[in-house]
């Protein structure tokens, strides 16, 4: 669509330039006209005074010459005068009439070219039209659904954070509780009712894990801020400084690096980026090194130790030793006593 109206632009163009050059021959006609028309009334009447001059002296010597010149030359003078001031030839003419002829023709085959493209222009324009208008219609819908999920997603993160404040209210009246000792609800309600709860809850004698304190809390925060802040600053033996003061200085120290870092080029941050990267993972790869070397004294030590320790469990036979003999009167004695015992029962069975 754009190509065609281009070309229909330097169209208009080449036909407005080509109006104009033809405005300019017409009123130069119309000027070479009016000034031969000029000159011919001035010779006309120059003409008219000679030839009064003529029909004079004709008038005197009619007698003896006897010839007369018509009225008509006039006439014929001026159309050859005005003929002969602008064309030398018929020629000319000719050819003026037929380059006119073919500027035509080609203007009227540019004119029908231009409606058929115009009339082509304005079949796609009305297929375009139609297209937009059907996706106009489902990004209108897409919109819609898109601004229904918003609305259900805001009314969402409201009920969330309406929850949220309510959960927050909720441990801080905790909080206060713990702190100041206020006392719960339990020592509004009835005895047969604290019964029933330890009840379900087990019984009385279950131990319950203590909570934190707030204080408690507080100090480990303490530790975990200092921690960070001798880490950033390495000042292991300086003043032990208020939780609030470190903060302070570390959220100074990280606006002070952020202005400093947004004044390098990208460039420049990518590459401190990798360097710093590199030193980490050598760092890591050291220690990694170090807890492997520490791992395998470790279990070479428990392996020594191992190997040195008496044997745990006696497997196999167990280790036979020599008692001392019995006396060989006893061991008679018990033979001749069951011998006896077998002799009276043989007795007994063969008759």
């Amino acid at each position: 669509m754009n190509a065609e109206c281009i070309k229909l632009e330097e169209e208009f163009i080449r036909l407005s330039t080509y109006k104009d050059f033809l405005d300019t021959v017409a009123r130069t006609l119309q000027e070479n006209k009016a000034n031969i028309s000029k000159t011919a009334s001035k010779m006309s009447a120059s003409l008219n005074d000679t030839n009064k001059n003529h029909v004079d002296e004709a008038a005197n010597s009619e007698t003896t010459l006897g010839i007369t010149e018509p009225d008509g030359n006039s006439e014929d003078v001026t159309d050859s005068l005005s003929v002969n001031a602008f064309f030398k030839s018929p020629q000319d003419l000719v050819d003026i009439l037929a380059e006119l002829e073919s500027n035509n023709l080609t203007l009227i085959e540019n004119v029908q070219e231009q409606e058929e493209a115009c009339e082509r222009v304005r079949v796609k324009a009305a297929r375009l039209q139609k297209i937009l208008n059907m996706e106009r219609n489902t990004v209108d819908a897409h919109i819609s659904r898109e601004k229904e999920e918003i609305d259900n997603l805001k009314r969402d993160v409201t009920d969330i954070v309406e929850a949220k404040d309510a959960i927050n209210e909720f441990n801080l009246l905790e909080r206060y509780e713990k702190i100041f000792h206020l006392g719960g609800i339990d020592q509004f309600e009835m005895p047969w009712m604290r019964e029933e709860r330890s009840n379900r809850k087990g019984g009385p004698n279950d131990k319950e894990e203590p909570k934190p304190t707030v204080g408690e809390m507080l100090e480990i925060l303490h530790d975990q801020i200092h921690k960070v802040y001798n880490k950033v600053f390495a000042s292991e033996s300086g003043a032990r400084l208020d939780t609030l003061m470190m903060l302070k200085v570390l959220e100074v120290t990280i606006d002070d690096l952020s202005r400093t870092l947004s004044g390098y080029s990208r460039a420049r941050v990518i590459k401190a980026k990798k360097i710093v990267d590199e030193h980490n993972r050598f760092l890591a790869r050291q220690r990694q090194k170090q807890q492997e070397a520490l791992a395998h004294e470790a279990r070479l030590r428990r392996a020594v130790e191992k190997a040195r320790e008496p044997p745990r469990w006696h497997r196999g036979r167990r280790i036979v030793e020599r008692s001392c003999p019995p006396e060989s009167h006893q061991t008679q004695k018990v033979e001749q006593e069951h011998a006896e015992t077998e002799d009276v029962d043989a007795d007994l069975f063969y008759l």
